[in-house]
């Protein structure tokens, strides 16, 4: 079950939900792949340096070797988990009442606006962003309180969304 229906509210309808972008993952996950490789060259490097030069290293170096490996197995998988963990329970919702967006797994964190509290909506998007239908959005609500919803996929639908919200809401009051 999700965080929007247990935290429903009476009359509360949901319009759409949103989520994060996939190929922003994917681009961070090539990311860390990329940068595990050019360590492992760099690696090379040293350890080739230092078993012709330290002859006290020679005895150690299988072990520092197998050590740098391990410790970069460990790092790629922890982080794959980490973003797979972030993906799955991120929850970007739009109701005719609320926008929530909930994060987190063992440690929740939420925000959340009322429709009728919301004063602005504003979007960032690059040209990568542009070209891969991801971006941030910022909701800003009354009193300065600010949502800032990073890596969304289809910023623009989530803008329009909000927006449609907005107006919505004005014209019934």
């Amino acid at each position: 079950m999700s965080y929007f229906e247990k935290s429903k509210i009476q009359g509360e309808e949901l319009i759409r939900i949103f989520s994060l972008s996939k190929i922003h993952f994917t681009f961070r996950l090539l990311n860390i792949l990329i940068s595990v490789l050019i360590s492992y060259i760099l690696f090379k490097v040293i350890i080739n340096w230092y078993d012709g030069n330290l002859k006290d290293f020679n005895v150690y170096s299988p072990y520092v070797k197998k050590a740098f490996y391990v410790f970069f197995v460990v790092y790629v998988v922890f982080y794959m988990i980490y973003l797979i963990i972030r993906y799955i329970t991120t929850e970007i919702v739009v109701s005719n009442k609320r926008f929530i967006v909930k994060s987190g797994w063992i440690s929740r964190s939420v925000s959340e606006v009322s429709i009728s509290r919301i004063e602005g909506v504003s979007l960032k998007q690059g040209i990568v962003g542009r070209l891969f239908r991801y971006g941030s959005v910022i909701v800003r609500g009354t009193g300065g309180n600010l949502i800032v919803v990073p890596i969304v996929h289809d910023p623009m639908a989530l803008q329009s969304t909000l927006q449609n919200m907005i107006s919505a809401y004005g014209s019934k009051s």
